[in-house]
């Protein structure tokens, strides 16, 4: 979703400018991508980014009462006892975990799916506990109210 500069209710917001520091093999992906989806510049896209980013995590927030859900994340298993804190993690979850599906993607990353049922708190602290550990690269937490 390219940004019409209007922000979301179609006033004009007001922009600030900040200093970005990230890796130069993301930035030479980021201009790739930039080219691709036809975008006019890098903080257009950074822009969108960030809003939905933020989107995510307001979800993540506003879920209240049951949830169920699908956990899914990208880690590297070299990291040196991350597997076992992973699955130490995950039976000690306050929330249920139904079902989990682990996939070695390469020599180095492995992706694993959870389908999650469980107070919201629960499963969303559950997804925070992943998220913080040391070699978990990338998390996405998809919440289906019922």
């Amino acid at each position: 979703m390219k940004s019409d500069g209007r922000g979301f209710l179609g006033g004009r917001m007001k922009l600030e400018r900040i200093s970005l520091t990230i890796p130069s093999d993301l930035l030479r992906e980021l201009d790739d991508l930039l080219e691709e989806k036809g975008y006019a510049s890098r903080s257009e896209a950074v822009r969108d980014a960030v809003t939905a980013f933020l989107a995510e995590q307001r979800a993540r927030r506003e879920a209240k009462g049951e949830v169920t859900g699908v956990l899914a994340f990208l880690y590297d298993h070299e990291v040196r006892g991350l597997a076992d804190k992973i699955t130490d993690t995950q039976h000690g979850a306050r929330c249920t975990v139904v079902s989990s599906l682990h996939w070695h993607i390469d020599e180095r990353n492995c992706l694993e799916v959870l389908l999650v049922r469980g107070r919201s708190e629960d499963v969303h602290s559950l997804a925070s506990e992943i998220e913080s550990m040391r070699g978990v690269k990338q998390l996405k937490f998809v919440p289906f109210m019922r």
